[in-house]
């Protein structure tokens, strides 16, 4: 994404084998930035009222506490102990959170930001049912038929947010926009590819549900497991479940080659072109923004 003909910053990002300093916990994301150029400030949709961020809430990011029997304090920066729970507190107590950290919450989901992002838009969608979420996603979602269903259900509710925004931000830069803007009634809206699913090894506790631009444009992207973990069969999508019965994926993964490690540690291929990249990560950042540039433009 763009900003005054600059590279938006991401503070933080999501990783399916994360330390705890890049671990999935959560902190207000820079989704309300305003078009990268524009004669007046578009009007702002549902979505960018609630992503609000003010200057102050970007330098204090509430992360996890140590327990989960009292609120959290949002205004404090501390990592729980046990940081593969670092996601309960926001199931637990999601109403004691802005906006710009949780963007919505029902009493079956939590739909947050994720604090280290590795796309323009990142989200966690959140199983807040506690005899489920604590379960291998592979598991849950392919046994707990009530549970896929009311989780793609939830998706459809979000994925129209996801899609304004996208276009509120960008769409000035897309000739497919443009067109629908010039002839509404005869060119329909660009609708931007949004990738939706579960790591097969996720490195935190609680089931969550990955939505994510596939542009994987962002400072965040630190090495090639961040990478490969949203560009390889690692990452399973939410319409591929249930799966068959014999479907190679059902086996509960561990760290060996047949879970998904040896796609974690294989050659990044760019995700649009298909360029394979080896293990040169410098050279893949680079050729993404490129990518980037050429995918807003469609």
């Amino acid at each position: 994404m763009l900003k005054d003909g600059d590279e938006l910053k991401h503070d933080l990002s999501l990783t399916s084998d994360a330390s705890p300093t890049e671990s999935d916990v959560i902190h207000p994301s820079e989704l309300t930035e305003p078009p990268a150029t524009s004669e007046a400030p578009l009007p702002k949709n549902a979505f960018s009222v609630l992503l609000s961020s003010s200057k102050d809430l970007s330098k204090k990011r509430p992360l996890p506490p140590s327990s989960s029997t009292d609120p959290p304090d949002p205004t404090k920066r501390t990592h729980p102990p046990n940081w593969r729970g670092c996601l309960l507190p926001y199931l637990t107590f999601p109403h004691i959170y802005p906006p710009t950290t949780v963007l919505r919450h029902t009493p079956s989901f939590v739909t947050i930001f994720d604090a280290f992002p590795k796309a323009t838009i990142h989200l966690l969608l959140l199983p807040r049912d506690p005899t489920v979420n604590t379960l291998h996603p592979i598991l849950a979602l392919n046994t707990h038929p009530s549970l896929l269903s009311s989780s793609k259900s939830e998706v459809q509710i979000l994925t129209p947010l996801v899609q304004k925004e996208l276009r509120r931000r960008f769409g000035h830069l897309s000739k497919t926009q443009i067109a629908h803007t010039s002839s509404p009634d005869t060119v329909p809206e660009r609708i931007y590819p949004l990738k939706i699913g579960i790591h097969a090894h996720p490195s935190l506790t609680h089931l969550h549900i990955h939505i994510i631009t596939p542009d994987m444009s962002s400072p965040s992207l630190k090495h090639n497991k961040h990478y490969n973990s949203f560009t390889t069969p690692f990452f399973i999508p939410l319409e591929d479940f249930p799966m068959a019965e014999d479907d190679y994926r059902r086996k509960h993964p561990g760290r060996d080659e047949e879970s998904g490690e040896v796609y974690l540690k294989g050659d990044m291929r760019c995700w649009r072109c298909g360029r394979n990249f080896g293990n040169k990560f410098k050279a893949l950042k680079e050729h993404l923004e490129k990518e980037k540039e050429e995918w807003l433009a469609e």
